[in-house]
């Protein structure tokens, strides 16, 4: 899909050309607001937020990059409004105990393991859950976050060390 035509027709008024748009990015955006806000109802207002800012932004946008890099920093910007408007602290963690006499499957098991991981990634400081989602899970190079969020890439690797150590130790609590 050629982004720059793509938004050239939806300059033009074509709602096949938004929803096309939309149908390729919604998944992805989705997905990265799910991670940093766990109220799936949130997450589901704060996607279409990102999408309703973009159309707002059309008539100025200009193509400088890949689209999708665009609607991940709008989106952690809504996040970061959300939490603001919201005063929200992330949710308190409760440590998961299993009984050993349980014999769980071991999907359960990594299912419990993610949630606890995506907890703990919420604790961090924004900047470095932002490092952590782009370049862990959403497998982005470091020079790749560094063009979209304009910070230096020897910044976002500091960030990101200095994330993972935080997890390490908050795992091991």
């Amino acid at each position: 899909m050629n982004e720059k035509r793509l938004i050239a027709r939806i300059r033009h008024g074509d709602e096949a050309a938004l929803n096309a748009l939309i149908r390729t990015y919604y998944p992805s955006v989705r997905q990265y607001v799910s991670l940093k806000v766990p109220v799936k109802e949130d997450a589901q207002d704060i996607t279409q937020e990102v999408f309703l800012r973009f159309i707002r932004q059309i008539p100025t946008y200009r193509h400088e990059g890949k689209l999708a890099h665009y609607l991940y920093v709008i989106a952690s910007h809504c996040c970061t409004d959300h939490f603001r408007t919201q005063k929200h602290q992330p949710l308190p963690l409760e440590e998961t105990r299993i009984p050993d006499s349980i014999d769980l499957h071991i999907d359960t098991l990594r299912k419990l393991e993610h949630e606890r991981l995506r907890a703990l990634i919420m604790c961090l400081p924004p900047e470095e859950q932002d490092t952590v989602v782009f370049h862990d899970l959403k497998e982005m190079s470091f020079r790749e976050i560094s063009e979209m969020l304009d910070v230096p890439q020897s910044t976002l690797k500091s960030r990101h060390t200095r994330a993972l150590s935080r997890l390490r130790s908050l795992w091991k609590e």
